[in-house]
């Protein structure tokens, strides 16, 4: 079997398994737990994500590659990869997500959001191989990668990036939370 062939194969097994966390109930921070161990598993599988697919050029600063999705947009995977520095103001997500490293490293920062001011910080925690973090669709983060190697780990959102319409970043400099166009340019990395 090919890299590719047992990427997709195991790319197929995790997302059954989170599907089968999420059930038929709402989202909640227990399952966002199983759901970051399931997905730790796929990160340590480094030799499926080799820099020959999954690199990125020294001129770019943040590539996202897709590696799974829904046909509705649901349970969206991707392989995140960055080079350092690089920084993302704090934003929410607008749906659930879930993040494990594969080498790297990033801290992210948390927040609190009240009253449409601005972000509290409440913590950080680092993300590297071996490493995740949960966050539910109103959750506040920032990223700093940094370190000496390129960053890359898994995204897993509840939706799409493409269809995440209502997520806000902060603008220090405007002291005001301003929405955000959906991602795009995301290379397609899933099986044909």
């Amino acid at each position: 079997m090919s890299v590719e062939q047992n990427r997709h194969a195991e790319v197929a097994k995790t997302i059954a398994r989170v599907r089968a966390i999420c059930g038929s109930g709402d989202m909640s921070r227990d399952k966002l737990g199983q759901i970051e161990e399931v997905l730790l598993e796929l990160a340590a599988r480094q030799d499926l994500f080799p820099d020959s697919e999954f690199g990125i050029p020294t001129d770019e600063k943040i590539r996202l590659y897709r590696l799974a999705e829904d046909p509705d947009g649901g349970f969206a995977l991707y392989l995140h990869a960055a080079n350092v520095p690089a920084e993302v103001a704090p934003h929410n997500h607008a749906t659930w997500a879930a993040i494990a490293g594969i080498g790297g490293e990033e801290t992210n920062f948390l927040y609190e959001r009240t009253n449409g001011d601005a972000p509290v910080l409440t913590g950080q925690r680092p993300i590297r191989k071996g490493e995740s973090i949960s966050l539910m669709p109103d959750d506040v983060h920032s990223i700093r990668a940094g370190g000496t190697e390129p960053l890359k780990n898994l995204h897993l959102y509840g939706l799409a990036m493409e269809k995440l319409h209502d997520r806000e970043f902060w603008d220090a400099k405007r002291a005001v939370w301003t929405r955000v166009p959906p991602t795009s340019g995301i290379i397609e990395r899933r099986s044909a």
